[in-house]
């Protein structure tokens, strides 16, 4: 129903578009070029961009048959309206969502704020933005591509400047977000060239903002002193008794009360939650996922005597990412591998804080529906489906039932032999490395040449790719790698029936398996889809009915009318692992609140820092007045070492003791202020100029911040690992994490203004010899 309606309203607007298309052709380009300026104009005299919406979407299609050749379809329309009204819009792969992306981008362009498109790598941001070059600069709009190879510090920050200026910006949503940490960790206006965030449009956005919503961005900084319990935390772990002494459920992992008994017997501790040993049960945690919820070739791969990370749905080696807070390290030493440096956190984000910041958001995907009320409750986003222009030949087949591994494999294996002897395309579709691997050998041995693509050969991805739509192939890809290029048939594969796809298991959900099947039937395409699923599959063993272990164990065959039961049984396992991941992404949510208000509140006070800053003798003696308070009232009594080692700690390197006479603590508290200012006053003579000191203020005020935060972000992704065990001990662990969250904000405050007054007092400033001005932090 809400569909119709959205479709209703929509088709309103589609109307008007439709109505000046005449309008359109009749004109010249030099009449199409100069509509540009006639809209900024427009909106500069108070137009609204809803008022000329029907027009800049004729324009754009008008241009875009002269300059590229390609006239949007209604459907293309639709789906760009509903862009730009911010929704997120579902159209079939192959609908040509490039070209419906650009009547959005160029009406929000005409405003001259900042409009990006984020797409999934840098090929396909590189391919879509060189596809509409010429349409964009016909209309005069300049539009450019961020990519991640970039380099450099302040050749990167003036080029990456360059970039965000264009009226129109493609990239990738993993570099938008690292741009944005980046920018957030620099100290002068220099540095920074991010324009103010508008409107952005998400490819693929049930990707970025389902699949990888548990997966925060971030920006590694110092190595951490490197622990020693991971081998000792994994030694312990490996003598546990799976379900006995730990207990997996929702994709989490508890010790249970044995577990704990047996851990503190191991390492002699009565109290292991104790805060004492903090540490210890937050490398027990890392341990317990490590060998739990971390499988080799499903969720890493061991290559060269590394763990690398694999991106879950398409099995991509995500290259130099690790998994933070000491997880990574703990699966080293699962693996036996040399165990590498774990490093703190100087800035981390979500995706879904993330796109939360701009005031217009739209995305667009093949498969978006079933979640359409979460979009609507993370992000107050309403989700439409775009009708087809082209009719859907592609049939998909009932699921094929299994009672095993290897039925699984020698149903679906004998389909390929069907399909390869008449020389129709096959695309079989695997769960994870380990099965296309396998798969691979079956296919050898029974003489079918093909092509792999997982981990090991993404290299090859869009060739590969490239290559599945011809007749007498066979590909073997994990989950949907490939994803964003499409699979295009010849005219042989057309004649024999289109592009034959074959899921190997059951999928995590509907929307997976419907972008597994939407690989076949692309623009009007025939083709066939069918699924081969058994009690083995992954999510089966993880969500499935007990009662289905019996037919792991015996592998016997099974009559059909048991066979369906198994369907049904395999089907409510997906769905109940649907509802587990659900939970999970809004259980980071819940858990990401705390964090978020303090990146915002940080980022503010940086902000202020680098554009607004301000200083006087007098702030900066207030500030350390209460940093005195605060270290004679902790100190009682007071001793003369107390007060020599916070002298050379916060104030001077060299002091020879209080002045006789000086006891009490209103006398030290006089003394030591005046020992500050007239610290003060001497850096302030020497550096002399007005600006020489607000850029002295302004850079240790911002590694004080700085130093605080990277402190305060990795202690919270510690904290939320550690408290994860307190289930056991019968603790609400996200009331727990958001009090102590805050109690640690609080100290962090109170630490910023402790290091920034050691940096302004400690700092050393030094002329070089080329009489420049350098300094040196405390």
């Amino acid at each position: 129903m809400k569909n119709s309606r959205y479709l209703r309203q929509l088709n309103r607007i589609l109307n008007k578009v439709n109505a000046l298309q005449d309008v359109m052709r009749e004109k010249s380009d030099e009449e199409l070029t100069q509509m540009t300026s006639v809209f900024k104009n427009m909106l500069r005299r108070g137009k609204s961009e809803e008022n000329i919406l029907p027009e800049a979407f004729a324009l754009v299609r008008e241009a875009a048959k002269r300059t590229i050749g390609l006239f949007p379809y209604d459907e293309q329309v639709l789906g760009g309206i509903a862009l730009y009204k911010g929704m997120f819009a579902e159209m079939m792969t192959g609908a040509g969502k490039t070209l419906c992306a650009s009547m959005p981008l160029y009406v929000r362009a005409l405003s001259g704020k900042s409009v990006i498109l984020v797409t999934q790598n840098d090929y396909l941001a590189q391919r879509d933005a060189e596809l509409l070059r010429p349409l964009y600069e016909f209309l005069g709009l300049t539009v450019r591509v961020r990519s991640a190879e970039v380099e450099g510090e302040q050749s990167e920050a003036k080029e990456k400047r360059e970039i965000y200026a264009a009226d129109i910006v493609y990239t990738t949503s993993s570099t938008l977000g690292f741009d944005y940490l980046m920018q957030n960790l620099s100290v002068s206006e220099e540095q920074s060239f991010l324009r103010e965030f508008f409107y952005v449009i998400i490819d693929e956005v049930d990707v970025v903002l389902l699949d990888a919503a548990s997966m925060p961005l971030v920006i590694s900084g110092a190595p951490k002193v490197q622990s020693n319990l991971y081998n000792m935390a994994d030694r312990f772990i490996v003598c546990l008794d799976p379900d006995m002494d730990y207990r997996i459920e929702d994709q989490q992992v508890y010790f249970t009360d044995r577990g704990i008994e047996k851990a503190r017997t191991f390492f002699s501790i009565d109290n292991l939650f104790d805060e004492h040993h903090f540490e210890l049960v937050r490398h027990l945690q890392l341990a317990l996922r490590a060998h739990t919820l971390f499988e080799q070739n499903q969720e890493y791969v061991v290559q060269d005597g590394a763990v690398c990370l694999l991106e879950e749905r398409s099995g991509r080696v995500l290259e130099s990412t690790k998994l933070r807070a000491g997880q990574h390290q703990a699966i080293e030493a699962k693996e036996g591998v040399e165990i590498t440096n774990d490093y703190r956190a100087m800035g981390i984000i979500t995706y879904q804080d993330f796109y939360n910041m701009f005031p217009k958001l739209a995305g667009m995907t093949g498969t978006c529906m079933e979640n359409a009320q979460e979009f609507a409750d993370v992000y107050n986003i309403r989700t439409v489906k775009i009708p087809s222009h082209f009719p859907i030949l592609r049939v998909d087949e009932e699921d094929v039932v299994c009672v095993s591994l290897h039925e699984q494999i020698t149903m679906s294996v004998r389909r390929v032999e069907q399909c390869y002897e008449k020389r129709q395309p096959v695309l079989v579709v695997t769960p994870s490395i380990a099965i296309s691997e396998l798969y691979s050998r079956v296919l050898l041995r029974e003489h079918i040449p093909h092509n792999v693509l997982n981990a090991y050969s993404l290299a090859r991805e869009a060739e590969v790719i490239a290559e599945a739509g011809r007749a007498g192939s066979v590909t073997v890809a994990t989950s949907v790698a490939g994803r964003g290029i499409d699979v295009q048939l010849d005219a042989k594969a057309k004649e024999l029936g289109g592009l034959v796809v074959l899921g190997i298991g059951i999928m995590e959900n509907i929307r997976l398996e419907r972008q597994a099947r939407g690989r076949s039937g692309r623009q009007g395409d025939p083709g066939r889809t069918c699924f081969y699923v058994c009690p083995d599959d992954k999510v089966v063993r993880e969500y499935g009915a007990t009662w289905l272990e019996e037919f792991r164990r015996k592998e016997q065959p099974a009559s059909e009318s048991v066979k369906k039961k198994i369907g049904r049984a395999i089907r409510d396992a997906q769905r109940i692992a649907e509802e587990k991941s659900k939970t999970v992404r809004m259980t980071t949510t819940d858990f990401g609140l705390s964090i978020q208000i303090q990146r915002n509140y940080i980022y503010k006070k940086r902000n202020e820092i680098i554009t607004k800053m301000t200083y006087s003798l007098r702030d900066c003696l207030k500030m350390e007045s209460e940093i005195i308070d605060r270290f004679l009232r902790e100190h009682q009594p007071m001793t003369e070492d107390a007060v020599s080692r916070f002298v050379m700690e916060n104030i001077l390197y060299r002091f020879a003791g209080l002045p006789k006479g000086i006891k009490d603590a209103k006398q030290i508290k006089y003394y030591l202020l005046e020992l500050a200012k007239l610290q003060l006053k001497r850096k302030l003579q020497l550096l002399g100029s007005d600006d020489s000191v607000r850029t002295f203020f302004q850079y240790m005020s911002l590694r004080a911040i700085d130093d605080s935060w990277i402190e305060q972000a990795d202690y919270l992704s510690q904290l939320r690992d550690a408290l994860s065990g307190r289930r056991v001990a019968q603790h609400n662990a996200l009331s727990d994490y958001h009090v102590e969250a805050y109690q640690s904000f609080l100290k962090m405050k109170k630490q910023i203004k402790i290091r920034m007054m050691r940096n302004l007092l400690l700092g050393e400033l030094v002329i070089d010899k080329s009489g420049n001005l350098v300094l040196h932090f405390p």
